[in-house]
C-alpha cells in the first residue's frame, strides 16, 4: 500500500526487479534452447532436391581448390555459367560432417 514504510517499498521494488530479471533469463534460456533444437533438426533432416549436379563427398583442405578446378574446366568447355569458386548454373552438392557456414 501507499502508506507502507519506505523500507517495505524498497524491498517490494527489489523483489519485483529480481523477479523480472529471473523471468527474462528463464525465458531467454528456453527460447535459445528451442532455437538450437530447431536448427539442429533442420540441418539433420532437411532435404535437397537437385538434378544434374556435381557431388563432392567430404570436405578437406583441398576441396576449395577442387571446386575451383571444376569450375575452371566448365568455363573452358564454353559454358560461361561459372566463375571461380562461385556457382552460376549447375548446383554443387557437398556432403560433409561440417556446418554449411564453415564451408562457404
Amino acid at each position: 500500500p501507499a502508506s507502507a514504510p519506505p523500507l517495505v517499498r524498497m524491498v517490494a521494488v527489489g523483489f519485483s526487479v529480481l523477479g523480472f530479471i529471473y523471468n527474462l533469463t528463464l525465458m531467454g534460456t528456453a527460447v535459445e534452447g528451442m532455437r538450437g533444437a530447431i536448427l539442429t533438426y533442420k540441418e539433420m533432416y532437411s532435404r535437397i532436391s537437385a538434378t544434374g549436379h556435381v557431388l563432392v563427398l567430404g570436405w578437406g583442405d583441398k576441396t576449395p581448390t577442387l571446386l575451383c578446378e571444376l569450375l575452371a574446366r566448365e568455363k573452358l568447355e564454353g559454358e560461361p555459367r561459372w566463375r571461380c569458386c562461385r556457382r552460376r548454373g549447375i548446383p554443387v552438392v557437398v556432403l560433409a560432417d561440417r556446418p554449411v557456414n564453415e564451408m562457404q
